[in-house]
């Protein structure tokens, strides 16, 4: 805007622009400095946060953000998932900057059943999903289940493979 009206001008007149600039637009879930970001990644193609090392609590995977307003919830919105619990795949971590929000999906790597703990039942899931081709929960548990070999196809290796992690033979995806 203006600092004062202009209509009707019968002489000299000085004007000047009122403005204030723009801000920077937000980044969302910028890794904070000294964050060991070294088995974790964000998938923006398909809006996810990927884990390849097992899963972190709530309070770790905050604490790897630069933003300030990070919250985390179950994949059903609105149950918080705070402190020392563990967050799993299908969980919802989400960022508001300037009252904009921006979401992804947790992604743990081989935690199939999404408790955010990687187990023999993950393997399991896998196992049947093979043999029978049984429904996993999602289709993020079954791009977890995918992205263990880094392909599109769930096979009986991926089982082999989770139970390797389990078993502590392994210790990343």
């Amino acid at each position: 805007g203006w600092d004062k009206s202009f209509t009707k001008i019968t002489g000299n007149l000085t004007v000047t622009a009122q403005y204030t600039q723009n801000a920077a637009p937000a980044e969302f879930f910028t890794f904070a400095s000294g964050a060991d970001t070294t088995y974790v990644s964000i998938d923006e193609t398909n809006g996810y946060l990927v884990f390849k090392a097992g899963a972190k609590t709530a309070a770790e995977v905050i604490a790897l953000f630069a933003d300030t307003n990070v919250s985390i919830t179950k994949a059903n919105g609105t149950t918080a998932v705070t402190g020392t619990t563990m967050v799993g795949t299908t969980c919802i971590i989400t960022s508001t900057i300037d009252g904009v929000s921006k979401s992804l999906t947790v992604v743990v790597i081989g935690d199939v059943n999404g408790d955010g703990v990687i187990a023999a039942v993950d393997a399991l899931m896998t196992t049947a999903y093979v043999k029978s081709g049984a429904a996993l929960t999602t289709d993020v548990a079954k791009y977890a289940a995918n992205a263990i070999r880094n392909d599109s196809k769930i096979m009986a290796n991926d089982a082999i493979i989770i139970n390797a992690f389990v078993k502590g033979k392994r210790t990343y995806f």
